[in-house]
């Protein structure tokens, strides 16, 4: 099982501390499943992009510089759409 932290405000403010305290604890979490959101067609699209390389013909891999995950995860529509946050 797997957990995340979270604030939780005491609403003990007062005049001199009006934010008041705030502890921390735990709730239940479950991270999202892997291909969530994406669809057969975009998923594939990427893989088609990976395997045609880059424009000057070199191959991606994680060392290239032409490599980045954030470049796939705008032009294929899934920015910000992530739920493995962990706010």
């Amino acid at each position: 099982m797997w957990f995340k932290l979270v604030g939780v405000r005491l609403g003990n403010g007062n005049k001199d501390y009006p934010d008041g305290d705030e502890v921390q604890t735990v709730e239940p979490w479950s991270p999202p499943k892997t291909w969530e959101g994406l669809s057969s067609e975009m998923l594939n699209a990427a893989l088609n992009d990976i395997d045609a390389g880059m424009p000057n013909g070199q191959r991606y891999s994680c060392a290239s510089s032409g490599w980045s995950y954030y470049n796939y995860n705008s032009r294929y529509g899934t920015a910000g759409k992530s739920k493995r946050s962990t706010s």
